[in-house]
């Protein structure tokens, strides 16, 4: 299964984008069953939503809609995760950079944490609890999850450097080579 992101770090709806609806019981229905219970059970307040929204590939046109339509092309499993309801959504289409909601990355990346751990160790209904990456009642944070510190950290980083993807091929890109160097520290 091929968990494609596209821009998360606003708002308070998170979009599913599938080019053929998951059939229940099958890996992407299940993180899809997941993620809406636990956006209920862990963000009860926020009023965050979770919608799947399907869309065929239109194989006439020169680019693709999603990112995920790569993977659907090749007959994988594949979704987007996006805070927008359409792929042509006007604020989407631009050049220029937006400021992120830092809360909205520290939640949005902590319910997608818990949602892809109960999907991997196929936790369903009440024993997805949302507990995995959960901080402790007496800390601010987890040492599995995300902090408030680093998400403030990456996007001031990410909003420094370009990031068009013809610069980011490759390893050459100061950018991936820090991105690299801190998933090897980290694992």
């Amino acid at each position: 299964m091929a968990v494609c992101l596209d821009s998360l770090g606003l708002g308070s709806k998170i979009h599913m984008h599938v080019s053929k609806p998951p059939k229940e019981g099958t890996a992407a229905h299940n993180f899809l069953t997941n993620l809406k219970l636990l956006a209920a059970k862990l963000y009860p307040d926020e009023n965050l939503s979770v919608e799947m929204v399907h869309k065929k590939i239109n194989l006439a046109s020169d680019f693709l809609a999603w990112e995920h339509e790569r993977f659907s092309i090749s007959k994988l499993s594949a979704f987007t995760l996006s805070r927008h309801p359409a792929a042509f959504a006007p604020e989407k289409i631009t050049l220029l950079d937006r400021k992120v909601d830092e809360r909205a990355v520290l939640r949005n990346a902590h319910l997608l944490a818990e949602a892809l751990a109960c999907a991997v160790f196929d936790l369903q209904g009440d024993a997805c609890q949302g507990r995995v990456f959960a901080a402790p009642k007496d800390k601010e944070s987890s040492k599995l999850g995300p902090s408030a510190e680093s998400v403030r950290m990456w996007t001031e980083e990410m909003a420094a450097r370009p990031r068009a993807t013809g610069l980011t091929l490759g390893t050459a890109n100061p950018t991936v080579e820090m991105l690299m160097e801190t998933l090897k520290v980290s694992m």
